[in-house]
Order: C-alpha cells, then sequence, then structure tokens
C-alpha cells in the first residue's frame, strides 16, 4: 500500500477473512483494532499492555518526554477503554491499569498475565569452578533515549568503583552498529576500556542462555520497569540449574 507506513497495513484484513478475535498491543500495535472492529463488529478486542509512558516519559532522553509520555497514556487508556479484555504483563501494570480504568468502571477487567519458564533453559548446566576475572552482564539499548532509564550509568559506574581489572562489565544490547557509540557513553561514565565489553544483541535463546552461563552475574540496575523480563530469564536459568553460580539483582 505504497504512501501509508506498514503499521496501517494491519487495519485491512485480507477480504472474506473470518475474525474471531484480535489482539492489540500498546498504542502502535493496538490502534488498528479500533479500525477493524468497524467491518468486523463481532470479534473481540483484547488489548495487551507492557509499559506505563507516563512513568518511563519521566526518564527518557529525548525532548518534551515528559509530555509525550502523558500523550502517550491517555492513547492507552482510551484504547483499553475501548477493549474487550485488557492484559497486562506483571502484577506491576495490572494494577497501574486497574487505577488507570477504575473511573470508567473496567478495573475489574485486568487480567495479570505472568510469563512462566522458558523451555529452552531447562537443560542448561552451568560450570562450577571460580575463575579469575568476574563478569557482569547487564542488557539494554544503550542509546540515549534509554541510559538513565536503564540504569547504564549505575552498571558502568558501580564497576569504575572497584578499580580492578578482574571485574568486568558485559553490555549486550547495543543496535548492530551502534557498538562503539554506546561504548563511549558508558566510558564517560568512569569505566576503563580494559572492564568493558559491548555487544549487540541476539535474540536467539540458544544463545541467550549460553551468555547468561558465560557470566558469573547478572544486574538489572533500571530506575522503573513494568516487568522485569531478563531477570526472570536469568533466575530461572539459576533455578534450573541448581546453581548458585549466577545471581539477578533487580531494582523494582
Amino acid at each position: 500500500m505504497p504512501g501509508l507506513e506498514p503499521n496501517f497495513w494491519l487495519s485491512c484484513l485480507p477480504e472474506d477473512h473470518v475474525v474471531d478475535c484480535v489482539i492489540g498491543h500498546g498504542a502502535v500495535l493496538g490502534r488498528q483494532v479500533q479500525i477493524i472492529k468497524r467491518t468486523h463488529p463481532y470479534c473481540k478486542w483484547i488489548q495487551v499492555v507492557h509499559t506505563t509512558p507516563e512513568e518511563l516519559g519521566m526518564y527518557k532522553g529525548y525532548e518534551e518526554r515528559i509530555s509525550k509520555g502523558e500523550k502517550k497514556h491517555q492513547v492507552e487508556i482510551e484504547l483499553c477503554k475501548l477493549a474487550d479484555q485488557v492484559v497486562a504483563v506483571g502484577p506491576k501494570l495490572a494494577e497501574a491499569f486497574s487505577g488507570y480504568l477504575r473511573p470508567f468502571g473496567k478495573d475489574q477487567d485486568v487480567l495479570n498475565l505472568t510469563p512462566g519458564i522458558f523451555l529452552e533453559f531447562s537443560d542448561v548446566r552451568q560450570a562450577t569452578e571460580e575463575r579469575k576475572t568476574f563478569s557482569v552482564l547487564m542488557f539494554g539499548r544503550g542509546d540515549n533515549e534509554d541510559f538513565q532509564l536503564k540504569g547504564c550509568d549505575i552498571a558502568a559506574q558501580a564497576i569504575a568503583e572497584l578499580k580492578d581489572v578482574t571485574y568486568k562489565l558485559v553490555f549486550v544490547g547495543a543496535t548492530s552498529g551502534d557498538e562503539e557509540k554506546v561504548a563511549d557513553l558508558l566510558l564517560h561514565q568512569g569505566i576503563d576500556c580494559s572492564q568493558l565489553t559491548v555487544r549487540c544483541f541476539n535474540e536467539n535463546r540458544e544463545q541467550l542462555a549460553r551468555l547468561f552461563c558465560e557470566v558469573d552475574l547478572a544486574i538489572m540496575p533500571s530506575r522503573t520497569e513494568s516487568f522485569g523480563l531478563a531477570a526472570l530469564e536469568a533466575y530461572q536459568l539459576v533455578c534450573l540449574c541448581w546453581s548458585v553460580g549466577t545471581l539477578v539483582l533487580a531494582r523494582p
């Protein structure tokens, strides 16, 4: 559909397509459902929420972040009002959106969906020997927008405080091609280049399991987080392996 953004294409279903249920995801991938409902009025609308835009806006790095967060928040509330069922990822979001929807009598319609175990990690076995270098893992894009939100500065400053090259930060999540930019942002926090490794993110679950086994500590120093998926993954790997070699620190 030339001239139209791909996200808008989702509003146009194949001709004669039978629809029983449509799942919307946040404001960007949920707004199309209201158009679909006009041509398929009997299908059910499930709206999934995974962030609190107002809260995130307090820590973003772009201009007018608070006002933009408020506008996005209002859009999400309007979409939730129209939906047949609201699903929140994790108990924190479920409680938050229950409060947001209380004035409209929909506070009881928020379903808490907490992710469970990851079968891909069930056969992983961690090594138990100690090494000279203590590796600390952190996930994040590391760009200007989310640098403070994800606590990238906290992680880099913590390793820098140790002043010991046997402690190393493994930062995973940089966009391919931007590794040098992310490394520069982290180095400005005082960490030495000998204490830092920056990698792009690989979504392969097998690669992720190997990454957790490679390090000694997984940290999640986010200033706010709707749901700590990375923490859940690391924690589950520890439980499945019956190992104390990996620890997860999370700031709610």
